[in-house]
């Protein structure tokens, strides 16, 4: 009887506690992690973009005088089906008396792509703005939602280009 699997309050006649204050902290940052983790996985959002400049220029000046900036969309499709995806655009706009939006994506209308599962899809995208609207740097946040799932969508911010006077 010298090894044994007992608490000494036991060997000396007296109750033995189970539910200890250790037991009971351990047991609840278990129970808090497994719920952090069944939440992170409803909550998950399959989509993800990243946006990438073109590392050449800063802007180019079309043949109309209009100025582009040049980017590529990563498109994440993290679901376990292929999905089309419409990317718009959208600008902040800072100046109190501008009341529409001079920055565009080039072609004008929304573009869409189809992604496969689990696939990066690189997207070229050109982004314009008519001669004289931008002067410095501009705000633009690219905005990316499922077409047949409008609550599946992701936001990416990044900065149009021009010249500077």
């Amino acid at each position: 009887g010298l090894i044994r699997y007992t608490t000494e309050n036991a060997l000396e006649g007296r109750p033995s506690l189970i539910l200890r204050p250790r037991v009971i902290v351990y047991g609840s940052l278990l129970v808090a992690i497994g719920a952090a983790l069944v939440i992170s996985v409803l909550l998950r959002v399959p989509l993800d973009i990243d946006v990438v400049r073109d590392r050449n220029a800063l802007y180019r000046v079309a043949g109309d005088g209009a100025i582009e900036n040049a980017y590529t969309l990563k498109i994440m499709n993290k679901a376990d089906a292929a999905r089309s995806f419409r990317v718009t655009l959208e600008e902040e706009l800072e100046e109190e008396g501008e009341d529409e939006a001079s920055v565009t994506l080039a072609g004008g209308a929304p573009l869409e792509v189809t992604v496969q599962a689990g696939e990066v899809l690189a997207v070229p995208v050109t982004l314009r703005a008519p001669a004289g609207h931008i002067h410095g740097r501009a705000d633009v946040e690219f905005i990316v939602e499922a077409v047949d799932e409008p609550g599946v969508h992701y936001e990416a911010e990044s900065r149009f280009f021009g010249p500077s006077s």
